[in-house]
């Protein structure tokens, strides 16, 4: 059997940064002149579908939405990243099992950035921002064909409705992550293939795909 695609989101999966995004997505609503209360389950329902194409929706400019995202992009390479507690081990304990990859919508060079500082991007063979295209679909598509795995043997994991439904609109099994912006009840209702409440669990399932020897 081929070595499975393990691709992740990076925010509220690899990163625990999901306060900080909320913040300022608010902060910058404001400063542009936005007069939109949401409180914080009304962001969160934004990550029901693609965080970026949910704003526009909300009623964003396309040209508002690009700056907001450039603020974004800027200020969380310089923010002190945690990682999610258990990813470092669990990166470690797949790395010989599976490929891996971070499709995001975050900034490409950010992600990297904070992934290096914290010694681990060398785990991934491909790295994609939401800089390189909006929506995760098609990215997860040419991952996918770059790793030359089979779609049966790619799994998405992820922290919100909305990645649970890109992975299965690219035709990937989604893997959702209960520890980020949604919790198991609500990814439940999206129906992805597996829900896990600890990153340990995907080490079990990757191992139980891929035994050793």
């Amino acid at each position: 059997m081929d070595k499975p695609l393990v691709i992740f989101d990076y925010d509220g999966v690899l990163v625990d940064t999901t306060e900080f995004l909320e913040e300022q997505v608010h902060l910058k609503l404001a400063e542009l002149g936005y007069d939109i209360p949401w409180s914080v389950d009304e962001m969160r329902n934004l990550f029901d579908e693609n965080i970026i194409v949910a704003l526009i929706e909300k009623g964003l400019s396309p040209r508002d939405m690009c700056t907001i995202w450039e603020h974004i992009q800027k200020v969380s390479q310089g923010v002190d990243v945690r990682l999610c507690k258990g990813v470092e081990p669990m990166l470690a304990a797949l790395a010989s099992k599976c490929s891996m990859a971070v499709i995001s919508s975050n900034s490409t060079q950010a992600i990297r950035d904070v992934l290096s500082k914290k010694g681990i991007l060398q785990s991934f063979f491909m790295v994609s921002g939401g800089d390189e295209e909006m929506g995760k679909v098609e990215r997860m598509r040419r991952c996918m064909q770059s790793c030359g795995t089979k779609i049966e043997n790619t799994f998405y994991v992820g922290d919100t409705v909305g990645d649970v439904r890109e992975a299965h609109e690219a035709g990937i099994a989604a893997i959702a992550a209960a520890w980020g912006l949604h919790p198991a009840e609500r990814l439940a209702g999206a129906q992805p293939e597996m829900i896990i409440n600890d990153p340990s669990e995907l080490v079990d399932f990757v191992n139980a795909l891929a035994p050793q020897g």
